[in-house]
């Protein structure tokens, strides 16, 4: 037999011993998960608060002030949008 291949009688070895090592590691790295929980770290945010529709009031002045301010910023974006194509010659036809 060649020194470098591996017997049919020590494969099985080699899979029960690599099968060994994996859960050991797994059982250590969730030891110290569960050491984490029980500290002074802050926990994590979950996720995006949806809005409800008791939040949201269409016709409320805050919204009316964004709306406005919306409007004359796409007012002054398209204004600009416009210049920056006369001056490029672009055509939008």
């Amino acid at each position: 037999m060649r020194p470098n291949a591996v017997s049919s009688h020590t494969l099985p070895l080699h899979i029960l011993a690599v099968s060994v090592l994996a859960a050991a590691l797994l059982s250590a790295s969730t030891a110290r998960a569960d050491d984490l929980i029980g500290s002074n770290v802050l926990p994590a945010p979950i996720g995006h608060l949806q809005p409800r529709a008791e939040n949201f009031s269409p016709q409320s002045d805050a919204n009316k002030a964004e709306q406005q301010r919306l409007h004359m910023f796409n007012a002054l974006q398209s204004e600009q949008d416009k210049e920056l194509d006369q001056k490029l010659n672009v055509c939008r036809c």
